[in-house]
């Protein structure tokens, strides 16, 4: 029934088209003594869609333990 639902709300609307580009450099994070993460994943959603990137190991910091930071390597063009 929820599909019937979600379609009776699109009548008289158009599709909208979008593209949408990021590109991940770096990422600082700053954790608690009770969570620490193994790896990180960056999850972009919009409504029942998901893109996910591939999982990055995080590595703490001399000075501070618990924050760290994930690089992405920059792609060859």
């Amino acid at each position: 029934m929820a599909s019937v639902w979600k379609r009776l709300q699109r009548v008289g609307k158009h599709a909208s088209k979008f593209q949408f580009v990021a590109s991940y450099q770096e990422l600082m994070v700053e954790c608690t003594k009770k969570w620490q993460p193994d790896k990180l994943v960056v999850v972009w959603t919009r409504r029942s869609r998901r893109k996910s990137s591939k999982a990055h190991s995080w590595q703490p910091g001399i000075k501070n333990p618990y924050r760290g930071v994930v690089v992405w390597p920059v792609p060859e063009n």
